[in-house]
C-alpha cells in the first residue's frame, strides 16, 4: 500500500474514501435528480485510494471562489508514473456557456463552470497535502504535481453536440490542466478503462 493511501485512509472519514480492493471501482451519483448515476473505472491500482471530494462540503466559499468541487479524485498508476484523476459526472448536457464562458472574478477573467470546479478541487488536493504534511508529517502528495501528475476529465450524459470545442479520446492535447479537461459521453454502467482517461 502506497504511503498516501495509508495516510488518507488514517485521516479521511469513511464515507469520503474508496479502497481499491478490486480492480474495477464504482462511481455513484446519490443526488435523486441525476440522471448519470453509476460509472465503473477499471484497471485502478490496488495501492491507489479514491477520494469523494464533495463529499461533507461546507459553504466557506462565496459562489465561484473555489465553492464547489469535482465529485471524485482517483489516485492510480498509469505504467511507472503515479497520478490523480479529478473527475466529474454531469446529469445535463454541457452548454456553450458552460465549455467558452466563465464566471468572473476579482481579476477579470472568467472560467467555465466544469473549469471553476476542477480548480477549485486542485486547490483541495493542495489542501490534502498540507493537512497530511502538518498533522502526519507526510509529503506524499508532493510527487502529484499539477500540469504532470494531474489529470482532468468530465462525464456527461446527455449529447454534446451542440458543444463547440469538446475534447474527445482522438484528441491529442493532454488534459493535465483543469482547461484541457478531457469531456466524454458516457451512459450509466459503462466500464472505463483508467488508462484510456489520462492522456500523458
Amino acid at each position: 500500500m502506497w504511503k498516501e493511501t495509508e495516510i488518507l485512509q488514517q485521516i479521511v472519514v469513511d464515507t469520503a474514501r474508496i479502497c481499491h480492493t478490486s480492480p474495477s471501482i464504482h462511481l455513484h451519483e446519490s443526488d435523486r435528480a441525476a440522471v448519470l448515476k453509476d460509472v465503473y473505472i477499471d484497471n485502478v491500482s490496488s495501492d491507489g485510494i479514491t477520494l469523494k471530494a464533495d463529499c461533507h462540503a461546507e459553504s466557506f466559499f462565496k459562489k465561484n471562489y473555489g465553492n464547489k468541487r469535482c465529485d471524485y479524485i482517483i489516485l492510480s498508476q498509469v505504467g511507472d508514473k503515479r497520478v490523480a484523476l479529478f473527475l466529474d459526472m454531469k446529469s445535463t448536457a454541457l452548454s456553450n456557456a458552460d465549455v467558452v464562458e466563465g464566471f468572473p472574478h476579482d481579476l477579470g477573467r472568467g472560467y467555465p463552470g466544469y473549469v471553476h470546479q476542477l480548480r477549485s478541487s486542485s486547490c483541495f488536493f493542495d489542501f490534502l497535502h498540507t493537512v497530511m504534511k502538518e498533522f502526519c508529517s507526510c509529503s506524499a502528495l508532493a510527487k502529484y504535481k499539477k500540469n504532470t501528475q494531474r489529470f482532468f476529465v468530465v462525464f456527461h450524459v446527455k449529447d454534446m453536440s451542440q458543444i463547440t470545442r469538446p475534447i474527445t479520446r482522438t484528441r491529442p492535447q493532454k488534459n493535465n490542466t483543469p482547461d484541457t479537461a478531457l469531456i466524454l459521453h458516457v451512459n450509466n454502467n459503462d466500464h472505463l478503462d483508467f488508462e484510456s482517461l489520462v492522456l500523458i
